[in-house]
């Protein structure tokens, strides 16, 4: 697979004229090459770094069960086992449906924000759309969903801008952020019965000028706005 993958950038990297093969009309540099397999080597050692550890020092999950079970989220306990300590220690681990979250744009340079009580930490909150995805649902069509339905907002563009892990830590889910433009108004809100929602609109630039006032204390939210910000820099 590396040394395909090696030849198909090779075909881009042909600034070293050295030792030209012509195949299929192509001028393919042999120096080319050999500077795609080595950078190929090493993105795969680096990523295999990064991503991996001592199997001695990683939990071997000996068995898991369910002790409690809702609508929203399922808890498991786990046995476990660190070989490294000889130590044995239980967890708990939330499985919840993953979700998605919608930096959303109207035509006229708005962000279309939501504000609500989250019971969590009993707080009034400011966030971008946001929401589950439901079994078998793509992604997209549940942030296209999710807009519609706390909104009334469609969006003519939907673009991914992360897919990252909520917190690894005790959580199994994962959120996708998107960026919708040229948002439209074009239906009414569909709240689900136990949703309260009012909708402001803040000019983009307002927005993330004020990122660290203290007005966005949701970290999903807060992260959706750096990310959106990010993207309009380049």
């Amino acid at each position: 697979i590396i040394h395909i993958l090696a030849f198909l950038l090779s075909l881009l990297a042909m600034t070293n004229k050295k030792f030209p093969i012509l195949l299929k009309g192509y001028k393919l540099s042999i120096a080319s090459y050999i500077w795609a397999i080595n950078n190929i080597k090493l993105t795969t050692e680096s990523f295999l770094k990064a991503y991996s550890m001592n199997k001695n020092k990683t939990w071997q999950i000996i068995s898991e069960k369910s002790v409690f079970n809702s609508r929203i989220f399922e808890i498991f306990n786990l046995d476990c086992f660190l070989p490294s300590k000889n130590f044995k220690h239980n967890f708990y681990s939330i499985h919840l449906h993953d979700w998605i979250n919608v930096f959303s744009i109207t035509n006229d340079n708005k962000v279309i924000l939501v504000k609500q009580h989250r019971l969590g930490k009993n707080l009034i909150t400011l966030e971008a759309p946001a929401g589950a995805i439901n079994r078998g649902e793509k992604p997209e069509d549940a942030a296209k969903r999710e807009l519609l339905e706390e909104t009334g907002y469609t969006s003519e563009k939907l673009i991914l801008l992360k897919k990252i892990s909520v917190n690894p830590a005790i959580q199994n889910n994962t959120c996708y952020f998107f960026l919708a433009l040229n948002c439209k108004k074009n239906n009414n809100t569909k709240f689900d019965p136990a949703e309260e929602i009012e909708i402001v609109l803040k000019e983009k630039e307002e927005l993330f000028d004020s990122l660290y006032s203290g007005e966005i204390d949701n970290s999903l939210a807060f992260l959706s706005i750096i990310l959106a910000r990010d993207y309009f820099k380049k």
